[in-house]
């Protein structure tokens, strides 16, 4: 608010000093600068509107309902579907800004784990790609409105008997009770789209048509842990801290 009334005095400085020098020198000399200055406002008034009206965008991800909960999934190919029980992890991607934001996508585009020497290495087979929002899959939110907010998925743990479904397919060696599935645009044939237990730092961006590129690092601690209860597994499961560092 501070940054937008500094801006507003200036842009009055600015656009008032010449016509008032001007007067000074000869009033009708004035008015044909003021008739001027008021000329190029009309011409560039988008660029100066932008300077006091546009969109901000912000991450946050919060471990708790309801951001974040218990459901079910259908998983399984057409022949052989199943209903599995599975929590689901949302990213809340808010507007904070005065003005609406236009076609808005959300990427993850670095991941680190840690290693056994407790230091996060950058994951290079990692595909860097869009999330999709919730609720209907699409990979571009036509719009947000100023102070309101929309949810993207971030990813779904499945209950341990259902685990095989992510995995089918795939050359994965690690072995562990549970997987976190990114919900991502596509799902790379590489398997790179799954996070195992462990310590891992990822880096994701918010961006609109008419906005600048936000970005938040979040850590994950994932634990090899699963539990029928929403309260114990949301706490124990998974946590997730914001970071300044990918390392």
């Amino acid at each position: 608010m501070v940054s937008k009334i500094l801006k507003l005095i200036l842009l009055f400085t600015v656009i008032s000093a010449p016509a008032v020098f001007a007067y000074f020198i000869k009033p009708e000399l004035g008015a044909i600068v003021a008739a001027l200055t008021l000329g190029l406002l009309g011409i560039f008034q988008n660029l100066v509107r932008s300077q006091f009206s546009y969109p901000e965008l912000n991450i946050k991800f919060d471990v708790a309902p309801p951001d974040c909960h218990k459901t079910t999934k259908i998983c399984g190919s057409e022949k052989f579907k199943a209903l599995a029980d599975c929590y689901y992890y949302r990213l809340k991607i808010s507007n904070i800004g005065n003005h609406r934001a236009e076609k808005n996508e959300v990427m993850i585009t670095d991941k680190y784990t840690e290693n056994q020497k407790r230091e996060f290495v950058k994951d290079n087979n990692f595909l860097p790609l869009n999330f999709k929002w919730s609720h209907d899959g699409v990979i571009i939110r036509e719009s947000i409105a100023p102070l309101l907010f929309r949810y993207c998925d971030f990813g779904h743990i499945l209950h341990p008997t259902a685990k095989y479904y992510s995995l089918r397919g795939l050359n994965v060696e690690k072995k562990s009770r549970v997987v976190l599935e990114l919900d991502l645009e596509v799902l790379p044939n590489t398997g790179s789209y799954l996070i195992f237990p462990g310590r891992h730092r990822v880096k994701i961006i918010a961006v609109a048509d008419n906005s600048k590129v936000f970005s938040k690092i979040f850590e994950i601690n994932f634990n090899d842990f699963w539990d029928d209860e929403e309260e114990v597994m949301l706490k124990k499961g998974l946590r997730v801290t914001e970071v300044a560092s990918l390392t």
